[in-house]
């Protein structure tokens, strides 16, 4: 990508990109909010627009040779096609228009490619490189004008001058639209991410460069304004929520008025589930009392439950090796099968007391059969050199591992989190993946902040969650979960994110 920030020196040239930088944020916004309109007018129908079919160069069959020294570029665009899928099933494209974007979302990037590089600035030259195969003119507009890409103030003029002869398609504003989501929610190295964590990821990888992160937060904010609107023309949105520290403290009841606020979502039609690193029989127990009909994620996001059904969507694998070398470490340990919880290692009773304060299953003494569905280990956060040891065993041994609690680590199945088990749920219930709101407060709750359509965390979370999030509620203590419901109701997702924006 081109850096012109030599350029700006100058007084009067600092000046004028100030105001270049505030009018194209209008410019922006006034595209987000018209892209809806042409979202339901435009794209639920079979129509070909303005495009025409051809089998273009086959430039797909190339991307493994364009990019074979940059492979995670490559992983990025894929991950990005991906999510252009789920984008489709939200805002219910024709299938010519989901064509459309994930071509566009796997594109988008394209002129990254160092045989592509003309001008220097990849989505001018991926641009150019589409055109000339004679690739879909909507696709074409969408790689040249993705995240803004036609909006900076510091284009070179070779670059300006590509964009000045071709004014912006008004009628393909949905699809740009759209792929900056795509891009958005795809990480840079690869994998999926949530908008805050994509945020997170270029501050850190572009130390010092003021300019860039000017722009990414003034993008991140207009895109999460997107998605909102487009979550909120689904419905209200399908809530998943933790329980620790986000729902109640531990050992604590829930108050009323958040019981109150759950009751209200679901008259009006909201679905909500609770995403918890508790047995499923303590998760099941709490939904019940709390009147929560539906699934829940339980234990971590190893197994989805619902009215005394238990379904197992992950366990680990030859687990026994891993406690014995965990118990070596002196470490008490809490291993969860579906029959319940049976105590290993260093562990004490007083440790089985503090569960029953938390509303879990007290550990029994005895083996138990099936699955293992995680392994959680005892021990503070502040014993820092005794957590990194432990996260080294568990990382050799190919498995996951989190922070639960101040007090937990939890040991989980490679890749496996509660996004896991809210995948399966969303899919058992054909219900779109990213017309939902993941709620928590820790670094356990991560997985489904890069699944859902957008995540809250509670104003208690620690600053590294926090930041993966679009928006922070109050707290815990203040009911936080019960004013988000109620905020959902009456304003809509697009509300939340304007009360509670994410800093």
């Amino acid at each position: 990508m081109v850096d012109q920030a030599a350029w700006v020196m100058r007084q009067a040239v600092i000046r004028q990109k100030k105001r270049s930088t505030a009018h194209s944020q209008r410019l922006m916004a006034e595209r987000m909010r018209t892209s809806k309109e042409l979202f339901m007018a435009d794209l639920k129908r079979d129509g070909k627009n303005d495009t025409k079919g051809h089998d273009g160069c086959k430039w797909q069959e190339r991307l493994d040779e364009l990019f074979h020294q940059n492979p995670a570029r490559l992983r990025h665009m894929r991950d990005a096609a991906s999510v252009a899928q789920d984008v489709a099933d939200l805002c219910g494209l024709a299938p010519h228009a989901c064509g459309q974007l994930a071509t566009a979302a796997l594109a988008h990037d394209l002129g990254y490619a160092p045989q592509l590089q003309r001008t220097g600035y990849h989505p001018v030259d991926g641009a150019l490189f589409l055109e000339e195969c004679g690739e879909d003119p909507f696709v074409v507009e969408a790689v040249l004008r993705h995240s803004r890409a036609g909006l900076r103030s510091d284009l070179p003029p070779a670059v300006r001058q590509v964009y000045g002869q071709r004014p912006p398609r008004p009628e393909a504003t949905w699809l740009v639209d759209a792929v900056t989501w795509c891009d958005w929610r795809a990480a840079g190295i690869g994998g999926r991410v949530g908008l805050g964590a994509r945020l997170q990821d270029i501050l850190q990888r572009h130390p010092g460069d003021e300019a860039k992160a000017r722009r990414a937060r003034a993008l991140v904010a207009a895109v999460r304004a997107y998605a909102a609107g487009m979550i909120d023309r689904r419905g209200l949105p399908w809530v998943v929520c933790d329980i620790d520290n986000t729902l109640l403290f531990p050992g604590g009841e829930l108050p009323s008025a958040v019981f109150q606020s759950l009751a209200r979502y679901q008259r009006c039609g909201g679905r909500i589930s609770l995403a918890s690193g508790k047995h499923p029989l303590s998760t099941l127990a709490h939904a019940r009392d709390w009147g929560l009909d539906g699934w829940h994620v339980a234990a971590n996001g190893t197994c989805a439950v619902r009215q005394g059904r238990v379904e197992v969507v992950a366990h680990l694998e030859e687990a026994e090796p891993l406690v014995e070398a965990l118990s070596s470490q002196g470490l008490g340990l809490a291993v969860y099968r579906v029959g319940g919880i049976e105590p290993r290692g260093a562990w004490q009773e007083e440790y089985s007391a503090a569960f029953a304060r938390y509303g879990e299953l007290r550990p029994q003494g005895e083996r138990l059969p099936g699955p293992v569905l995680k392994i959680l280990a005892v021990l503070d956060a502040q014993c820092q050199e005794a957590e990194a040891r432990l996260r080294r065993t568990v990382q050799e041994a190919g498995c996951t591992v989190c922070r639960s609690d101040r007090h937990f680590l939890e040991i989980l199945p490679s890749g496996c989190g509660k996004g896991t088990a809210a995948a399966w749920i969303f899919a058992q219930e054909g219900w779109p993946l990213l017309a939902s709101l993941a709620v928590g407060d820790n670094e356990n709750d991560a997985q489904m902040f890069h699944l859902c359509g957008l995540a809250a965390v509670v104003d208690n979370a620690p600053q590294e969650v926090a930041a993966l999030a679009d928006v922070r509620i109050p707290p815990c203590a203040a009911g936080g979960v019960g004013a988000l419901l109620d905020t959902l109701r009456e304003a809509g997702v697009r509300g939340a994110v304007q009360r509670w924006v994410a800093p």
